[in-house]
């Protein structure tokens, strides 16, 4: 299984796919930024459920699921390494903080690429004028 399947589109009628690709983006880059702002779980946790909320509208889950699976060792490395290097009275609870944060990362950018064709995220590359190439 790989990572990338996160990132497959697959057209499909929901309210998430027909959203303009460019309000997609911003709550990816929003969410991303938000992800960042706060240190505690309880928060993190409560965006992740939300994101696996839309998730569940769009009708991906599944597939966001499958691939969780490929990014377990990813996630289990995190929380050993964080818990045995990092300095704080509780380690494991810092790293699942961190497995959280990325969890959210993950599941924001998920949205967007599983719900956004590959030329409409062209098309939005092009009207925000980003520089790209091909």
């Amino acid at each position: 299984m790989s990572l990338f399947k996160a990132f497959d589109f697959k057209k499909r009628d929901t309210v998430v796919h027909r959203l303009d690709p460019r309000t997609k983006l911003y709550l990816a880059i929003v969410l991303f930024i938000v992800s960042f702002l706060f240190n505690e779980v309880v928060v993190l946790s409560l965006i992740f459920f939300s994101l696996l909320l839309v998730l569940a509208v769009a009708k991906s889950l599944g597939q966001w699921f499958k691939t969780l699976r490929a990014l377990s060792f990813i996630l289990l490395f995190i929380v050993v390494i964080n818990s045995i290097v990092v300095p704080y009275t509780y380690p494991l609870g810092y790293a699942i903080t961190m497995v959280v944060r990325l969890l959210d990362i993950m599941a924001c950018f998920s949205i967007f690429f599983l719900t956004v064709h590959p030329d409409d995220f062209a098309q939005v590359v092009i009207q925000l004028h980003l520089p790209f190439y091909f």
